[in-house]
């Protein structure tokens, strides 16, 4: 009786030893997939800071554009007021 019971126990250990290797076998398969979705994400959000660094670079250049031509237009203005108190000058 012994020797059936120490077989039991041996069999019941190498299906115990299967049964994990499989499961962490689908364990790694499955923290792989969801790895590489995350992977896939972070290049996506990547991808994304990117286009928005592009953005405001381009805004930058925008803003700088119309600083420049707001000084243009108020050098233009200040000589307008200058011909028009000169006309004002020959009015009177």
């Amino acid at each position: 009786m012994e020797i059936i019971g120490t077989v039991i126990s041996g069999i019941a250990v190498i299906v115990a030893i299967i049964s994990l290797s499989r499961l962490y076998t689908k364990d790694g398969k499955d923290n792989t997939k969801g790895l590489a979705i995350i992977e896939a994400k972070i290049d996506v959000m990547g991808g994304n800071v990117k286009d928005t660094r592009d953005d405001v670079k381009a805004l930058g250049v925008r803003q700088q554009d119309m600083g420049e031509r707001l000084a243009k237009v108020e050098d233009s203005t200040a000589s307008a007021h200058h011909r028009i108190d000169g006309l004002e000058e020959q009015i009177k």
